[in-house]
C-alpha cells in the first residue's frame, strides 16, 4: 500500500523541499542586503595633506627678438637711377656719410635753369620797382612783377632740394643691416633702399599669450632669456 493513497490530500515530499528552501533563502538574501547597507554606511577614513608650493622657480619661456631701439629704411624723394652705393651690408657708418647716389645731371640742369628765372624776376622786379617812383608804371604792373618773382623763387628752391635729395646719407651712427637695390639700378620716389639700425641700443621683443597677461604676483619675477647675438646682416 502506498502512502498517497492514505494520505490523499497531503504535499509531496519534493514540493515540500522547494518551500522550505525558499524562505531560507529569502531570509539568507535579506540578511546580506543589511549587512552590506551596514558596511556602506560606516565611515571611511581619509587621509588629508595640504599642499604648498615647492621651492623651485618656476619658468616661463617665450619666443622672442633682438631689435634696436632705432632704425630707419632710406629712400629716395626722387626718381633716378643709382651711380654710386659705396655701403655694403654689415658696415658701420657714421651721420652724415653717404650711403648712394643717384645720377644728378637731370636735376642739375633743371636747379640752373630754375636760378637763371629767378635771377631774372628779380631783375624785372627790382627795375619796376624804381619805375614806380617816377610814376613811369602802374602799380599793377609792379604787384605781378613781385608775384612772377615769388613763383621763380618756388621753383628754385624746388629745384634744389630735387638736386639735394639724389645724395643718401645716414641720418645717425649705426650699420646698414639690408641693402634692396644693385648698383646703377632705376629706384623710384619713396622706394625703400637700405635699412640702417643703431645697434647701440638693443630691447628684446617678446610674444606673451593674452592670458598670460595677468596682474604681478608678489614674490615672482618673470626672467627674460635672449638668444647669443647674431650679425644684422643674417
Amino acid at each position: 500500500m502506498k502512502v498517497s493513497s492514505l494520505f490523499p490530500n497531503s504535499i509531496p515530499a519534493s514540493r515540500t523541499l522547494g518551500l522550505l528552501v525558499m524562505p531560507l533563502s529569502l531570509l539568507l538574501l535579506s540578511c546580506q542586503e543589511e549587512q552590506e547597507t551596514a558596511v556602506e554606511k560606516t565611515p571611511r577614513p581619509v587621509k588629508v595633506a595640504v599642499v604648498h608650493e615647492g621651492g623651485l622657480p618656476k619658468v616661463v619661456e617665450f619666443p622672442g627678438r633682438i631689435e634696436p631701439v632705432q632704425k630707419a629704411w632710406k629712400a629716395f624723394e626722387v626718381t633716378g637711377r643709382i651711380v654710386e652705393l659705396p655701403v655694403k651690408e654689415g658696415q658701420e657708418v657714421q651721420k652724415g656719410e653717404v650711403l648712394a647716389r643717384l645720377d644728378a645731371r637731370d636735376f642739375q640742369s633743371a636747379r640752373d635753369s630754375a636760378r637763371a628765372s629767378y635771377e631774372a624776376a628779380q631783375s624785372v622786379t627790382e627795375r619796376f620797382r624804381a619805375l614806380i617812383e617816377k610814376k613811369a608804371i602802374s602799380q599793377q604792373e609792379v604787384d605781378l612783377a613781385e608775384r612772377d618773382l615769388l613763383t621763380a623763387r618756388a621753383n628754385f628752391e624746388r629745384a634744389e632740394k630735387a638736386l639735394q635729395d639724389t645724395v643718401m646719407v645716414a641720418d645717425f651712427d649705426g650699420q646698414v643691416a639690408e641693402i634692396r637695390v644693385e648698383d646703377f639700378a632705376n629706384v623710384t620716389a619713396k622706394q625703400e633702399i637700405l635699412l640702417i639700425q643703431d645697434t647701440s641700443e638693443l630691447e628684446v621683443a617678446i610674444q606673451v599669450p593674452e592670458q598670460m597677461l595677468t596682474v604681478p604676483v608678489p614674490g615672482k619675477q618673470m626672467r627674460k632669456r635672449s638668444p647669443a647675438p647674431i650679425p644684422w646682416w643674417w
